[in-house]
């Protein structure tokens, strides 16, 4: 199944509407706090021989690079969230971020023990 990211009409991804919870698929009335996730600068990046931060014509190939979080337990179907890096946001009016807020659904130890079985967090990378 592709997990590519749609885009809006401008060729951005929002995640406009897209609540997520951790750890995936726990119902609770109850909000245990946040994790925020943030994209920092992107400085290095290669793969099959391409600098993905040279300007290629039509500016930095960062500015079509986004990484794809999806946390351990959730829905493989689910697209997960698409999140910019700072240095590759396009201009006030895009509607991609380079950061998302999580509520977690969980007392304190329980998520800990969830964050210590998931070993690592993925972040897969699309250019479109």
């Amino acid at each position: 199944m592709s997990t590519k990211p749609n885009l809006d009409k401008e060729g951005n991804i929002a995640n406009a509407g897209i609540k997520k919870t951790l750890p995936p698929g726990v119902k609770s009335g109850t909000d245990f706090g946040n994790l925020f996730v943030q994209m920092g600068e992107l400085r290095w990046l290669t793969y099959d021989g391409l600098n993905y931060l040279e300007d290629y014509g039509k500016g930095q190939k960062i500015r079509d690079l986004y990484a794809n979080l999806k946390f351990w337990g959730e829905d493989p179907k689910d697209r997960g969230i698409f999140l910019k890096f700072k240095n590759g946001l396009k201009s006030r009016r895009e509607t991609a971020v380079d950061k998302y807020k999580y509520s977690i659904n969980c007392p304190e130890p329980s998520f800990e023990k969830y964050v210590d079985d998931m070993g690592a967090l993925v972040i897969d990378f699309y250019s479109v």
